[in-house]
């Protein structure tokens, strides 16, 4: 029976219920007998002979019963289809409403917000279609039902946004019906039909495709082109079309940006690219005390909190390592101060927050962070809360990005063109990734994501009593845990520093041994960087450089 088939069912309620009952019965027995006898035996004769005969016979049997009975009921009750007043629901997030003239109305449901409501257009119009011609029914509105932008807790607008999109729907669906479109539904019925794939044709798409390997076959590189950062479907079918492979040490580095050449460094000599002096002039630049700060927040649909509005960011959480030494290597865990700070989950705790947070950073010391995220809400709450602007932007100007740090001095072949601390924690601290491993072993939280779904939970009352206490040691257990990895980072950046020479050495060489033909398809501005990583003057024609780069040794 398809979906539509229940339109021509009566009013009611499609319902499904399973229920599952376990009883689980333990039995142990334990008897306790003891038994004593004791005899006493006496003879008198003429000699006077007296003799004692004592017994003793002890017996034990222990018997325990315990009966444990436990029943677990659940019940799952899924609403497929509600009938209500000539309105149909799904449970797939539309409907559909039997208008007064007998035709029906689309209604489709999304959480996102209905500023974006030109992106759901097609979606929609998918969806009319289908339902205009699955059910052969006319269908005369569709309706877009969305988050109100315009909401602000607690009213009195509504939440939900009706938008009649039957315009741009049905100029969609024409689109869509245009045979002569390679994009129309035909098109894509052919090849949907067809047991053979079509050819692959590389797209900026396909570096986050996760059947990428499925189009190149055992011929997957380990390092694809699409690992550069900030590449252009042009630039990607020029390097493409002059490549012998898909492998980045194969490619053409001639039309490479400075960040990019980089990357095709490091992984062409298989070793790091580190810019030892600009690394060093970060790092040295800190100012002690060094605060590690990390915060975690949550965006939800319906805001909890008086004047909020619909996925407003809400911080609800701060972790903060201190460390007396703006040099961590050699530091100890236990020499860090720690500081944290987690949201009554019942009530709005932003005022509070922000306090908490301007006592424990003083005012000295630079704060380390791993992203813009933090300054970005600090920003936000400097706004929110007047009363505290002053200090909390004050704040602002001793923030050090180590993620912007990192993108500017140190390439890694493994960090794969990025710079997130996904990618840059396991890299340079492999050891120290286990840690969330185990976290997420233990109590399921262990990324953001985690975290912000189980805050959310906590704030809508889902999660109560002792899972809730559960619930917010853990939130704290992970927040530390990513501040005590920027603190690793932080070392692993020190080291890196000491083996920067050698490193730049290695790349040097790899690019030293290269001949003319080679360095010929650099530009000059990327040959006279590579100059000034070598420290050697920049000046001259393009021969001229090349000949400097070939006659210059290895640091």
């Amino acid at each position: 029976m398809t979906t539509f088939d229940l339109f021509l069912m009566r009013e009611g309620r499609v319902t499904i219920v399973v229920t599952f009952r376990v009883t689980i019965v333990v039995t142990f027995r334990v008897t306790i007998v003891v038994t004593f006898r004791v005899t006493f035996r006496v003879t008198f004769r003429v000699t006077f002979r007296v003799t004692f005969r004592v017994t003793f016979r002890v017996t034990f049997r222990v018997t325990f019963r315990v009966t444990f009975r436990v029943t677990f009921r659940v019940t799952f009750r899924v609403t497929l289809m509600r009938f209500e007043d000539n309105v149909v629901q799904s449970m797939f997030g539309w409907g559909v409403r039997r208008r007064d003239d007998g035709t029906w109305e689309i209604i489709e449901i999304k959480s996102s917000l209905d500023k974006s409501h030109r992106k759901k257009v097609p979606d929609l119009a998918f969806t009319t279609y289908v339902a205009e011609e699955s059910a052969a029914r006319p269908i005369s509105a569709s309706t877009l039902v969305s988050v109100n932008s315009s909401y602000v807790s607690p009213g009195p607008l509504s939440l939900h946004s009706h938008q009649d999109l039957t315009s741009e729907v049905q100029n969609e669906m024409q689109t869509m019906t245009d045979n002569s479109s390679p994009s129309s539904l035909q098109s894509l019925q052919s090849l949907t039909k067809d047991p053979s794939p079509p050819p692959p044709v590389p797209k900026l798409q396909c570096g986050k495709c996760p059947i990428f390997s499925s189009c190149v076959g055992s011929s997957s590189p380990s390092h694809p082109i699409w690992e550069f950062q900030r590449l252009s479907q042009p630039k990607l079918d020029d390097l493409i079309s002059a490549a012998p492979s898909l492998e980045i040490k194969d490619c053409d580095p001639g039309p490479l940006s400075a960040s990019q050449l980089n990357h095709y460094t490091a992984v062409k000599s298989k070793s790091p690219v580190v810019k030892g002096p600009a690394l060093q002039k970060q790092l040295t630049g800190l100012t002690p005390p060094v605060y590690y700060l990390d915060f975690e927040a949550v965006g939800m649909l319906d805001p909890p909190y008086e004047g909020m509005v619909p996925y407003e960011t809400y911080v609800t959480q701060y972790s903060l390592h201190k460390s007396c030494s703006a040099i961590p290597t050699g530091q100890a865990d236990s020499d860090l101060v720690h500081s944290e700070f987690l949201a009554d989950p019942e009530r709005d705790c932003r005022e509070e927050l922000v306090a908490s947070l301007l006592e424990d950073l003083g005012t000295q010391g630079s704060i380390v962070v791993y992203s813009p995220y933090e300054r970005t809400q600090l920003k936000k709450l400097a706004k929110d809360y007047p009363a505290h602007s002053g200090q909390v932007r004050q704040l602002l100007g001793r923030l050090v990005d180590f993620e912007k740090l990192i993108r500017e001095t140190v390439v890694l072949p493994e960090f794969r063109g990025r710079t997130s601390i996904k990618v840059t924690l396991p890299s340079l601290r492999p050891k120290f990734q286990e840690s969330y491993k185990r976290l997420a072993d233990e109590t399921g939280i262990a990324d953001g994501g985690a975290a912000n779904a189980k805050m959310t939970e906590l704030i809508r009352g889902d999660i109560v009593g002792e899972e809730a206490e559960v619930t917010k040691r853990a939130l704290l257990e992970y927040c530390k845990l990513d501040t005590l990895a920027m603190v690793e980072i932080h070392k692993a950046l020190w080291e890196l520093l000491t083996d920067a020479d050698s490193t730049s050495a290695d790349a040097e060489k790899s690019l030293s041994s290269l001949g003319p033909s080679d360095l010929s398809t650099f530009t000059v501005v990327q040959l006279k960087e590579m100059l000034r990583e070598k420290r050697l003057p920049v000046s001259g024609k393009k021969a001229v450089l090349i000949e400097r780069l070939q006659q210059s040794p290895a640091k």
